[in-house]
């Protein structure tokens, strides 16, 4: 999911570092001494995850777990600090995705998070299993789908050759979308039970209910 360098216009990149240093910067002046912990360690998982990369059959491109739903269920703005920071030694230490593109690579995978989390919050704090599975699934499969969508139009703006490629792109990285689907979904109605303060659920929720 990575961009990788020499792939986008200057315009593209500049936007997308634009974005990605307001996201950064708003979560650096709001957070608090509470969220620090917490952003280290999804940041960890979320290194730890992403580690492992699929080639797809489109030139410099690939798809990884991200769990960018959990990422903005958990963070909320946040995200954009977890995600830029491990974007960040991601490119210079292991040379996953461009160092250019951090910007890009920022917003796409912290954006979708935290919108669609807020979206999807009256299923996740029901006290029905089977919403708050449903609100996870949408969560993570919506995650990954905005994301592509971002990349897409960065890709588009810079090269319209590559819409050629969409239809072959999208197809790809179905399977992750619906990974990403089950296992945010599984995650989540995990957290509700044992953890549910962690996911924005109140600790003082009714016991769920399993239909």
């Amino acid at each position: 999911m990575h961009v990788g360098d020499a792939q986008l216009t200057g315009s593209v990149l500049a936007v997308g570092a634009l974005g990605a240093l307001v996201g950064v910067a708003r979560s650096l002046l709001r957070i608090d001494e509470r969220s620090i912990p917490r952003v280290a360690l999804v940041s960890s998982a979320f290194f730890a995850i992403s580690l492992w990369h699929l080639p797809l059959p489109i030139p410099g491109t690939s798809i990884h777990l991200v769990l960018l739903g959990l990422l903005g269920l958990m963070l909320g703005r946040d995200t954009f600090l977890a995600v830029g920071v491990v974007l960040f030694f991601q490119a210079f230490l292991l040379g996953h995705g461009g160092v250019t593109t951090i910007g890009v690579n920022t917003l796409a995978m912290s954006l979708p998070g935290p919108i669609l989390a807020r979206l999807c919050r009256p299923l996740i704090c029901s006290n029905l299993s089977r919403c708050i599975g449903l609100g996870g699934f949408l969560l993570g499969f919506g995650s990954v789908l905005f994301a592509c969508l971002l990349i897409s139009a960065a890709y588009l703006a810079s090269q319209r050759a590559f819409l050629g490629y969409l239809p072959a792109y999208f197809l790809a990285n179905l399977p992750l979308m619906l990974v990403e689907g089950w296992l945010t979904a599984s995650a989540t109605l995990f957290l509700s039970r044992v953890r549910p303060e962690t996911i924005g659920r109140s600790l003082s929720m009714t016991p769920l209910e399993e239909s």
